[in-house]
């Protein structure tokens, strides 16, 4: 389920990654680890770096995530912000994230 629903906005080697990072995630919260809830995604800025062809571009895009992190028994509300290089391109018909170069991550 988790990668069928990945494969509708990620293709490549990009799914690849992040199905697996997704599993380990879910088997170290399984184990007693951090977990993570997302509440919110806001976009802050977006530039149009390249148009590398007529069915691919990157972009530049900065977003804050918001939401919560719980481990030992308690709940921290996080907020961070990212900054990425994404390549995104047409896959059969739908636009996907082919690529992503995490720039900058900091806490808010």
């Amino acid at each position: 389920d988790i990668y069928d629903t990945l494969e509708r906005s990620v293709d490549g080697d990009l799914l690849t990654d992040i199905y697996l990072e997704t599993r380990r995630s879910l088997e170290l919260a399984s184990q007693g680890g951090a977990r993570a809830k997302v509440k919110s995604v806001e976009l802050q800025d977006l530039r149009l770096l390249e148009q590398t062809g007529g069915d691919s571009f990157l972009a530049r895009v900065t977003w804050n995530v918001n939401g919560s992190v719980g481990h030992w028994g308690h709940v921290h509300t996080r907020s961070n912000q990212y900054e990425a290089d994404l390549s995104i391109q047409a896959v059969d018909g739908r636009w996907k994230l082919t690529g992503m170069n995490v720039l900058q991550e900091q806490r808010l």
